[in-house]
């Protein structure tokens, strides 16, 4: 059957460049001469180069670059944030299903500390409701890197270290040494989010306002493993 095929392919395609040629001949016959052409029209096809030129690919362009999202906690907008879903959310609307997403909460009430803290810890969401988010600072070693990187080679030095367990420290089923609760509201300072999902983000905070903070993140799980 295989050889078949091929032996029909290869006779169609025999047939098909005669076709090719001698429809070429036939074409070139009938065309005016190109000197004659030219004196008659007085005119010239213009160059199709010039008109019809394609946009070279931009040498500036990142290889591997970190897809960063943001938005913004504060008390007078949202306070629960999903880092998967690139979500916030008011307390109104902290259903079950919602309860679960969440990974990052701050202001969500007045008179609350500059701080960004696990939603385990939130009285609206709760220990038996929440996702069971994990939050690990990022020595400042690699601050600079992870702030200001646009690519996965720019952070190569700490994802090296996540493998090596140096941000995390010992894990078991009971949880990882170097796991933190809760994280200061420091602007141009980063942090790891272990999600529930079972993702990594990192999250910066990039600006801090009253009652607020801005957060860029990106994920970083399809480069570890």
């Amino acid at each position: 059957m295989k050889i078949t095929r091929f032996v029909l392919l290869v006779a169609a395609f025999a047939m098909a460049s005669m076709f090719f040629a001698c429809s070429t001949d036939d074409i070139e016959e009938h065309l005016p001469d190109s000197s004659t052409s030219s004196s008659s029209e007085g005119k010239q096809k213009p160059s199709s180069s010039s008109s019809q030129k394609q946009p070279s690919s931009s040498s500036s362009e990142i290889a591997n670059p970190l897809e960063k999202k943001t938005f913004t906690l504060s008390f007078a907008g949202s306070s629960y944030g999903d880092l998967d879903g690139a979500k916030i959310y008011r307390q109104g609307e902290l259903t079950a299903t919602v309860k679960e997403r969440i990974d990052v909460v701050a202001y969500y009430e007045n008179g609350l500390p500059d701080e960004i803290i696990n939603p385990c810890l939130a009285p609206a969401i709760g220990f038996d409701a929440c996702g069971w988010s994990e939050f690990f600072p990022i020595p400042d070693k690699y601050q600079d890197a992870v702030v200001n990187g646009e690519s996965f080679d720019d952070i190569q030095d700490f994802i090296d270290a996540i493998k090596d367990g140096e941000i995390e420290g010992h894990c078991s089923y009971y949880g990882c040494d170097k796991e933190v609760l809760v994280i200061d509201v420091v602007k141009g300072k980063a942090f790891m989010v272990f999600t529930g999902e079972f993702n990594y983000f990192v999250v910066v905070m990039t600006d801090v306002g009253t009652r607020s903070v801005d957060l860029e993140f990106y994920d970083i799980f399809g480069n570890l493993w």
